[in-house]
């Protein structure tokens, strides 16, 4: 043997270009303000539904059948009624700072942002409590309900119109998510649309058909129904914000 055999030769070196980790991007004032509102909505939602469940379960001489879900302000445990009024307006807000593109987003908000002081008011407003004549804020807050719900099924139909009604082979998973949502949306705002006004026949017309003998009954089911919806649209927006960023992170990987 020789002692070339032995040589060791060197290794050629491949030459390996290291991709820079690009920093995590700032957060800015556009950013927060799409990630805060449908995430805001949805607590809001969970917040009225958690009071006015619990008001609906506890023991308490209010009649569900006959008397309206603001007699509740009058029992113990009362204040929890106006902490729900209160959520469901943060629930309109929220859903009217929304960043959703269509036709007509800016009506949209507008009715919400309507509903939203409409469900102040009505918080702020307490009806009366026992057999006594309506007062000043009586008249004010069972006007305001009425606006608050009637402002919600108003902005869910217009969102459903705008929303598209079929799922193209190549959409992205936001227009999935949309596509479903709509399918959901225009049934809830039928029924509450449905529920407001026999609960406003009962209300303003309680001799007719003796709606004022069993008028909490579509009452208490249009609360619940029309927190169902907001609760719904704030699930789509969340749904837009998140295929928003993923296609951010992808940009950001490329």
């Amino acid at each position: 043997m020789t002692a070339g055999m032995w040589e060791t030769r060197p290794v050629p070196r491949v030459a390996t270009r290291v991709r820079p980790v690009a920093a995590p991007r700032a957060w800015t004032a556009r950013d927060i303000a799409t990630w805060a509102p449908p995430r805001a909505g949805i607590a809001a939602c969970f917040v009225a539904m958690l009071c006015m469940g619990y008001l609906h379960l506890a023991p308490t001489h209010v009649d569900a059948l006959s008397q309206p879900v603001s007699s509740y302000v009058g029992v113990g445990g009362g204040w929890l009624f106006t902490i729900g009024v209160t959520a469901m307006a943060a629930a309109c807000f929220a859903v009217a700072g929304v960043r959703i593109a269509m036709r007509w987003a800016g009506l949209m908000r507008a009715v919400f942002v309507i509903g939203g002081l409409a469900f102040l008011a009505a918080a702020i407003f307490p009806t009366d409590v026992g057999d006594v004549p309506m007062t000043m804020s009586a008249q004010i807050h069972r006007y305001a309900a009425a606006v608050g719900m009637g402002a919600i099924p108003v902005g869910g139909l217009l969102l459903a119109l705008c929303l598209p009604k079929s799922t193209p082979a190549d959409a992205d998973e936001y227009t999935r998510r949309s596509t479903g949502v709509a399918r959901r949306i225009l049934p809830l705002v039928v029924i509450s649309a449905t529920l407001l006004t026999i609960t406003a026949t009962g209300t303003f017309l309680p001799d007719f058909m003796h709606g004022g003998d069993w008028r909490g009954v579509p009452q208490r089911a249009l609360l619940f129904t029309e927190i169902i919806l907001v609760l719904v649209i704030a699930f789509l927006a969340l749904a837009r914000e998140r295929a928003a960023a993923g296609g951010r992170d992808a940009v950001s990987r490329s």
